[in-house]
């Protein structure tokens, strides 16, 4: 499960699911913490490693990158929507 510091959450279920990849994009900040419910495997990489790995190998970089966004554009119609609620909040 992934919780958000405004009480949302994303429960992910299958596998290759991305996680932590603002880290990687500008501001480069996390927004989110990660809680394994069940038995699963993991990889976690320090940002500044993974950003040595990706400047050093340019095929592996496309295939983070092309993988960032594809989670983007799943991503934007719920962010959108948050987007909205907010600043009707703060009119």
């Amino acid at each position: 499960m992934v919780g958000f510091a405004d009480g949302r959450a994303i429960t992910m279920h299958s596998p290759g699911r991305v996680v932590g990849w603002s880290a990687l994009v500008s501001p480069a900040r996390y927004t989110a913490s990660v809680i394994c419910l069940s038995d699963c495997t993991l990889l976690a990489i320090p940002g500044n490693e993974l950003l040595r790995l990706i400047q050093r190998n340019v095929a592996l970089g496309t295939k983070i990158m092309r993988k960032i966004s594809q989670v983007l554009s799943k991503r934007l119609p719920f962010l959108r929507e948050e987007d909205q609620r907010r600043l009707k909040r703060e009119r």
